[in-house]
């Protein structure tokens, strides 16, 4: 699998570490929580008023600036967006979508530290591609490759159509 990246900005773009957002989510989430039932006893105006036990209320802080919780809410929302759109690299090598995975960039783009775990790194160099870091090899078995392949295939063909205005038929029972 070959990833071309032009900029540096197109390169940070996809190469966040689900791993370690997944890790700071849960603990901004955490805060999030504590946050929200420390305000809750604190500001009694915020429960719903929908359970018989203030503890299980919920509260509503769309109308309540508070900045601390602010600043959570959208850390949150930076990270969510983050992990569901910006892990490429990280998704495809852990889902083995190829046996070799490379990035093709222009010299400069990144360092050789920078590449992505298990990617290896082809830096053009006038008109040829110099191996600046090998990649490591995945087994992955025949039928996932190939899977793989009809899945990009079936959704490029359902684009097309759906450009061209080209409905399918619809399959029958």
């Amino acid at each position: 699998m070959f990833e071309c990246k032009q900029a540096r900005s197109d390169f940070l773009n996809d190469s966040h570490n689900a791993a370690e957002t997944t890790k700071r989510l849960r603990a901004l989430d955490e805060r999030r929580r504590t946050l929200e039932r420390l305000l809750g006893m604190h500001e009694p105006s915020l429960r719903k008023g929908e359970s018989l036990f203030p503890e299980y209320d919920s509260i509503d802080m769309s109308n309540f600036e508070h900045k601390t919780y602010r600043k959570v809410i959208r850390e949150i929302s930076v990270l969510q967006a983050r992990l569901y759109g910006k892990t490429k690299f990280d998704k495809v090598a852990r889902y083995q979508c190829a046996n070799l995975c490379f990035l093709v960039v222009e010299e400069g783009i990144l360092q050789d530290h920078e590449v992505p775990l298990y990617w290896g790194l082809l830096v053009r160099r006038d008109e040829t591609l110099a191996v600046a870091r090998q990649p490591t090899w995945q087994d992955v078995p025949e039928p996932t490759r190939l899977e793989l392949l009809q899945r990009i295939a079936m959704a490029g063909a359902r684009r097309l159509g759906r450009e061209l205005g080209v409905v399918p038929e619809e399959r029958k029972p």
